[in-house]
């Protein structure tokens, strides 16, 4: 890829850092095209990985390669990388085998190139990108997490730093350890507002179930067959569909008003304004009550237990009475343990 130039402010002509974008795709084209507008004042050339298989071994289409007329603002700019399954019956094998794709790519490029590496869904702000640009050491790009409208923030993964940026010159030998470090190895943070990491955005039930049923989080495949209901019940209370009311938060999902907005959610907002909602959350409760029968059901796969969050049976869940328990002071909890 040639070096592009550009004029400094005293007329002499210098030369820039390349900047490249690397990322995965499974069937999610209209957030690829969104995340290629939003770094295209910035990035230089796109690369993107895809495979004819799921993470769990799912035949799949390969939905770029046969969909590439949806790209052709990105002419030049945009490199297909497709790569083979595995035998391997592990799902993190596979994704593993994903992100060298992209890693052998983008080795070959100038040691000076600056490389952003991340999932489809997480996209750094402006002050970010410009941050990336001037860095010589690999960075962790801090990320606050949305589920399924752009302004429902999840606590637990606010901030989640798994999105990098590194020149090549220091390229890590394996992307996937790179993303997950093992032991006390990290990254510094790179400065910068935080971006967002924007999860199952638009989501219906049908795409719910077909992501619990290809991602590499096998233990939550019985899930799909309560998509829909799952889906309903933690839309109506702006849940965390996992549950995870163990986690900070509690699994209820923070709505942001637009006051509170980023420079990116406004620039989503004017071309995705269904994926936003400002709705005041129900009684929190309630909505603890269901993120806890949630989690439980997840933690023991039980489709049945699934089934019973959002109705009035799901008081008589264990969830129930531990949450109602937690909202007690210590007075009355120590009448609940008096002898009857």
């Amino acid at each position: 890829m040639p070096r592009p130039v550009v004029p400094s402010r005293v007329g002499v002509v210098t030369t820039r850092r390349p900047f490249v974008d690397a990322t995965l795709i499974n069937d999610e084209l209209d957030l690829l095209l969104l995340r290629m507008r939003w770094l295209a004042p910035h990035v230089d050339h796109f690369y993107v990985a895809e495979s004819a298989e799921t993470y769990t071994g799912h035949l799949k289409p390969m939905h770029l390669s046969e969909n590439l007329d949806m790209f052709e603002e990105f002419a030049g700019q945009l490199t297909v990388i497709t790569y083979g399954g595995s035998a391997d019956r592990v799902e993190w094998k596979r994704e593993e085998i994903a992100r060298d794709s992209l890693r052998q790519a983008v080795a070959e490029l100038d040691p000076r190139t600056i490389v952003y590496f991340s999932d489809l869904d997480e996209l750094p702000s402006e002050t970010q990108i410009r941050a990336m640009k001037v860095i010589d050491t690999p960075h962790s790009v801090p990320l606050d997490t949305f589920y399924r409208r752009a302004n429902w923030r999840l606590e637990c993964e606010s901030p989640i730093s798994v999105a990098r940026a590194t020149p090549v010159s220091t390229l890590p030998a394996n992307f996937t350890s790179f993303r997950w470090p093992e032991g006390e190895a990290s990254f510094p943070d790179l400065a910068g507002e935080r971006g967002g990491h924007f999860s199952y955005l638009g989501f219906t039930a049908d795409r719910l179930a077909s992501k619990l049923a290809a991602f590499s989080h096998s233990e939550f495949v019985f899930a799909k067959d309560a998509a829909d209901h799952l889906l309903t019940v933690s839309d109506a209370l702006v849940l965390d569909h996992f549950g995870r009311s163990r986690l900070p938060g509690g699994g209820l999902l923070t709505v942001l008003a637009s006051p509170e907005w980023s420079d990116l959610h406004r620039w989503l907002y004017a071309r995705r304004p269904e994926w936003f909602d400002e709705r005041r959350p129900p009684n929190a409760i309630w909505r603890r009550i269901n993120a806890a029968a949630i989690d439980d059901a997840m933690r023991e796969q039980h489709l049945g237990r699934l089934e019973r969050v959002g109705g009035p049976s799901v008081l008589r869940e264990p969830a129930t009475k531990r949450v109602i328990r937690s909202q007690l002071g210590p007075f009355k909890r120590r009448l609940l343990r008096q002898p009857r």
